[in-house]
């Protein structure tokens, strides 16, 4: 046993010095690293100064805004917390309109179960609360 254990070390160690002596032999520390042929087509980014995208001059802005480009007003939510979830409200979800006023919701399956029951909903959210169980 302990000649096989013997025997492993020592060639693990020879190993090891035959690894080093080789990486030292081919080692040039002086050289700059050569890295790879990659695209011939590359141009380098350092003091390149030929845009490669052609550049295009932005539109002239109107000086007052034509009917199609006025944004309609939007009205805002009065609770910025979801009262079916209690998450923060999605701009990008829809709204519903209670007792005259905008309710935003949190996650997509808000707006359903907030219309299946708005009298259940609909205090907490002018509160600006989640609805609690």
């Amino acid at each position: 046993m302990n000649k096989h254990l013997v025997l492993f070390i020592a060639t693990f160690i020879a190993g090891a010095v035959v690894a080093l002596a080789v990486r030292t032999a081919l080692h040039k520390p002086f050289t700059a690293p050569t890295g790879h042929a990659g695209n011939a087509a590359y141009a380098p980014m350092v003091n390149n100064t030929t845009p490669t995208v052609p550049v295009v001059e932005p539109a002239p802005i109107a000086a007052e805004p034509t009917p199609k480009t006025a944004a309609e007003p939007v009205a805002k939510n009065v609770n910025t917390i979801c009262s079916v979830c209690g998450m923060e409200v999605d701009p990008d979800l829809p709204t519903t309109t209670y007792q005259g006023k905008v309710i935003g919701f949190g996650c997509k399956t808000c707006p359903a179960t907030f219309a299946a029951n708005p009298e259940r909903y609909g205090p907490y959210a002018l509160r600006n609360e989640m609805f609690k169980k």
